[in-house]
C-alpha cells in the first residue's frame, strides 16, 4: 500500500466543492479507510508494538467521523452499510 493520509477533509473545504466533487472525495476516503481496516485485519498492513486493536480503533474512529461528516452534507443517510460500518466499531 502507498502512503495514507490520516486526515479527513474539513467541512469547510467540502462546503466549497460542487456536489459531484464532494461525493467523489467522500467515497475516496471511505474506500481508503475500508481498505486500511481490511488490511489491518488480514495482516497485510503490519503494525508496531501498539498492536492491531489500537490501529483498528483509530481507523474505525476515522470511519465514524467520515460518516458523520458525510451525513451532515446529506450523503449516506439512507445507506445502512456505511452507518452499520461506523456503528460496528
Amino acid at each position: 500500500m502507498g502512503t495514507r493520509s490520516h486526515y479527513l477533509p474539513s467541512a469547510r473545504a467540502l462546503h466549497m466543492m460542487s456536489d459531484p466533487d464532494r461525493g467523489a472525495i467522500l467515497d475516496y476516503h471511505l474506500r481508503q479507510i475500508e481498505d486500511e481496516i481490511s488490511g489491518i485485519q488480514s495482516g497485510y498492513i503490519t503494525v508496531n508494538h501498539k498492536g492491531r486493536a489500537h490501529y483498528l480503533s483509530l481507523a474505525r474512529a476515522r470511519m465514524r467521523r467520515l460518516v458523520k461528516l458525510a451525513q451532515s452534507f446529506g450523503y449516506w443517510e439512507d445507506e445502512p452499510e456505511h452507518v452499520a460500518t461506523a456503528e460496528a466499531a
